[in-house]
């Protein structure tokens, strides 16, 4: 939930209330669903990962696995946590330190990610 502060057309401040708990079952159903409805309609599904447990419990392997049934490819920006969530995807793209969580290598060096980046 997030909550803005204003003043005079202006926003001073934004406060955030979050939760990373997976999804309830109902709204994981809806949403799977509605992946399964529009997948069709596009060439790319991009999933990005903001760890707040909508990804969670198999959610993105589905969302992957519905891309390729429709003959779309799938881009992830992923957020730390088990890479194996993101399996099948078309192209993984996780920042230095993402990559270095995922690999447990060092990435400080360009040849440090090219070599993680093999893995």
């Amino acid at each position: 939930m997030k909550t803005r502060y204003i003043a005079a057309n202006q926003q001073l401040l934004r406060a955030d209330r979050e939760s990373a708990v997976p999804l309830d079952p109902h709204i994981r159903e809806d949403l799977l669903r509605l992946v399964r409805e529009l997948v069709d309609h596009h060439s790319v599904v991009i999933i990005s990962d903001y760890a707040k447990g909508v990804l969670t419990e198999g959610v993105a392997l589905e969302i992957i696995r519905a891309a390729r049934e429709a003959g779309a490819r799938t881009v992830v920006d992923p957020k730390g946590g088990d890479p194996i969530r993101y399996r099948g995807a078309d192209l993984l793209k996780p920042n230095r330190r993402e990559l270095a969580e995922a690999t447990g290598m060092a990435v400080a060096t360009d040849s440090e990610v090219v070599e993680a980046r093999a893995r």
